[in-house]
């Protein structure tokens, strides 16, 4: 019996967390898998500007891809720097899971790219692009 109260105990805990991470008989985690990333090799000499920049845009990027129909560009400048970025997700995300998978683009963009002045990063099911320079996509 004691084997049979732990086991029941585990089922317990784990079950919760088990089913939190399943939707439609898929994990939720597909589509928060990496696809493929373009770093430009070129740093911007003035990387405070430019990263002042981007961390501005990025708060406000994910919350504004969802409110503008899942694909949204954005323009913005500190100083003398401008910067322009794309975030657009799959339109089979719930709004919650394009945030999340956005902010986790740009968080590992930002950590394999570093400041490069031009980035692409895509996951399954969003994808997230910052340039130094303007730029539109087709």
């Amino acid at each position: 019996m004691d084997g049979f109260r732990r086991w029941l105990a585990i089922l317990v805990v784990a079950a919760p967390l088990m089913m939190s991470d399943l939707c439609c008989g898929r994990p939720l985690a597909d589509y928060m898998r990496f696809v493929y990333k373009i770093c430009n090799g070129n740093l911007d000499p003035d990387q405070v500007e430019f990263k002042s920049c981007l961390e501005n845009i990025f708060n406000f990027l994910p919350n504004d891809t969802v409110r503008y129909g899942f694909d949204f560009y954005e323009n913005s400048s500190h100083g003398n720097m401008p910067c322009y970025t794309h975030g657009v997700c799959n339109m089979t995300l719930s709004k919650s899971d394009c945030v999340r998978c956005l902010e986790t683009a740009i968080k590992s963009a930002r950590g394999q790219c570093g400041w490069s002045i031009g980035v692409q990063f895509q996951l399954k099911g969003c994808r997230v692009r910052f340039e130094k320079y303007g730029f539109t996509e087709d």
